[in-house]
């Protein structure tokens, strides 16, 4: 890639999902909670990923398979954030970071649109300025 901006690598991630389909709320009984299933590598080529419930599990493991639980957690919380030109910005807080002066704060955070920030650009929530330190 030669000149212009670095890509997005979270472009893969931005994708519309509706309200109802965004579970607030752990599954009753907890059994109930949806499990998808990927195909097993070199079996049923071309087979889709199907859904299941978590009780099904038992009967869906066999010697050898590989179970990878996804325990991420992101604070439920978007914040609107405001751009010099008065454009929104929308800020989810991923995880706080290690700052070396004790008096400022770091977060990791996801930014949307984040193509349209600059390094270094003042985005406002209220009365706090926030400065973006850093793209990955």
């Amino acid at each position: 890639m030669s000149g212009g901006a670095p890509a997005d690598p979270f472009a893969d991630f931005d994708y519309r999902l509706p309200r109802q389909l965004i579970a607030l709320e752990p599954a009753r009984p907890r059994t109930a909670a949806r499990l998808l299933l990927l195909p097993r590598p070199g079996e049923n080529e071309g087979a889709a990923f199907a859904d299941h419930r978590i009780s099904d599990l038992p009967h869906l493991l066999k010697p050898g398979d590989m179970l990878v639980v996804n325990d991420t957690k992101v604070l439920p919380h978007h914040l609107a954030l405001q751009r010099a030109s008065g454009a929104q910005i929308a800020m989810t807080l991923i995880a706080p970071l290690a700052a070396p002066d004790k008096r400022k704060t770091l977060w990791r955070a996801f930014l949307r649109p984040a193509r349209k920030v600059r390094l270094g650009e003042v985005l406002r929530f209220g009365e706090i300025d926030l400065c973006v330190r850093a793209r990955k």
